[in-house]
């Protein structure tokens, strides 16, 4: 809600390209800590967070309900936590 359902619709104001990007950058830094966040080197994560984010977006953008986004990121969190758990 915070990334897609404000920052995004905010930011859609000075173009949608624009929006997707930067609410997408803010996404991936916000996620950089988070304590279950793979395996891999901080670019790659920024990488993987950018492009969640980005989809995540899109998501919202084209149906024009944040449902989507949230369904989707719930998922990833459950696969992700099903994964480091198992």
């Amino acid at each position: 809600m915070l990334f897609r359902g404000m920052l995004f619709t905010v930011l859609a104001r000075f173009g949608a390209r624009r929006a997707v990007l930067l609410s997408s950058l803010v996404f991936a830094l916000f996620h950089l800590n988070s304590g279950s966040s793979m395996d891999l080197p901080q670019a790659l994560r920024v990488g993987w967070f950018f492009f969640a984010g980005a989809a995540y977006c899109e998501l919202f953008r084209r149906s024009g309900s944040l449902l989507p986004a949230i369904a989707a990121h719930s998922g990833y969190n459950l696969l992700t936590s099903l994964f480091y758990l198992g």
